[in-house]
């Protein structure tokens, strides 16, 4: 019996181990396609605003140019959803209780479920903290509510929701890696739906993978879910069996203490000498060109080391640079190390395709004053830059 147990937990660890390996590849593809499509997008929306802003302001080409705008958005959204999948889209994190999101989430979700579908609830509401992002965990647990509802649609049934504090993360096992001393939280939650088979376990974390029909959802709802675990350092594992319901498991990291402040750098006053620089010739092109009809002299280079040669040369006539954070031979955060040793006071703000600039490379340079996410919207840069520099400001005094 014993060394039937054990062969058991081999091919599970094994199975574990496929999966992390399949989801890593699968990670790391969809981020350099997100990246790409990102920079597409960013041509198309802002040669539709410099259009737009030469056409008439009545009439079917500016309606046109409009529609191309809300369509290129959409493209946006679907890509952010992407890299929460890939674990590569960025958010502001703070340390939380993680008791009233989950509870707030779960009183949300109880407005929505049917009178037939039981929530049961139970949450310790001390069990701790978490490094992450409050709207993220909240869509943790709508989006697997809103799953255990759709196994259940047409029938009774009930869904749990259980958090709480354990010392040991069970799924970390197959990596080797050791807990952390202030433990973990488990987020569990439960339906006792139609289940799922072995086939569809295999695949559920994949993005674009459905069940349902041609039509209905994206297929991204649980791949997204497993972006933003592991973006939290977390596990996740899903059981199921057909006829007899889900259960998912979350653990995540607790977190006992804030992390400090980030220090702001010195934010320049005036903006009228703006260095720019992106790998993509169009990128520079079109934020050139719109920049300096609002009065701004912009110098824009492709490569970022004749980026840090021009200020060199010059480094007292720049007022900010803006330069992306994803280049061949240079990122973003080592363009910003460069120009700290060059001209210590020199602001910069960085521009991220693929939620790659995290918060730990921004944290240990005190220039960059915070970043803009591809794609943005044209008419939105300069309102974006100034009040990023405001903020510095303000921080400053």
């Amino acid at each position: 019996m014993t060394n039937q147990a054990d062969d058991v937990s081999r091919r599970d660890k094994q199975r574990r181990q496929r999966r992390a390996l399949k989801m890593e590849a699968l990670g790391t593809l969809a981020g350099g396609i997100a990246h790409d499509f990102n920079n597409i997008l960013q041509a198309i929306m802002g040669f539709t605003a410099l259009a737009r802003a030469a056409a008439p302001s009545e009439g079917s080409i500016r309606a046109d140019l409009d529609r191309v705008e809300s369509a290129a958005m959409r493209g946006g959204d679907l890509v952010k959803r992407i890299l929460l999948f890939s674990r590569q889209e960025t958010h502001e994190r703070e340390v939380f209780a993680l008791a009233g999101v989950v509870q707030t989430a779960a009183e949300l979700l109880r407005s929505s479920l049917p009178s037939t579908i039981e929530l049961q609830v139970d949450i310790d509401p001390d069990c701790g903290s978490i490094l992450g992002d409050k709207s993220q965990i909240s869509q943790i647990v709508m989006n697997l509510g809103a799953n255990a509802f759709l196994a259940m649609e047409g029938s009774t049934g009930i869904v749990t929701i259980t958090l709480n504090r354990v010392a040991s993360n069970p799924l970390a096992e197959p990596r080797g890696l050791a807990s952390p001393s202030d433990g973990f939280l488990h987020l569990a939650i439960q339906d006792t739906g139609s289940g799922m088979t072995e086939a569809t376990l295999e695949h559920v974390f994949e993005p674009f993978y459905s069940t349902r029909e041609v039509g209905e959802g994206s297929g991204l709802g649980l791949s997204v879910v497993h972006g933003i675990v592991v973006g939290h350092n977390g596990d996740i594992e899903v059981k199921s069996e057909l006829g007899l319901g889900t259960r998912i498991d979350i653990y995540l990291p607790r977190r006992r203490h804030a992390i400090p402040e980030r220090p702001a750098a010195s934010a320049v006053r005036q903006l009228r000498q703006l260095l720019f620089v992106d790998d993509e010739a169009e990128i520079c092109n079109m934020v050139a060109a719109y920049l300096e009809r609002r009065g701004i002299q912009v110098t824009t280079h492709s490569n970022a080391h004749d980026a840090i040669a021009a200020i060199r040369e010059n480094p007292q006539i720049w007022d900010l640079v803006v330069s992306d954070y994803t280049m061949p031979g240079m990122t973003g955060d080592q363009l910003a190390g460069s120009v700290h040793k060059i001209r210590p006071d020199l602001p910069i703000i960085l521009v991220t395709g693929a939620g790659d600039a995290t918060a730990r490379n921004l944290d240990s340079n005190p220039n960059i004053l915070g970043t803009i996410t591809k794609p943005f919207a044209l008419e939105t840069l300069e309102p974006t830059i100034r009040q990023l520099i405001t903020a510095a400001s303000l921080t400053d005094r």
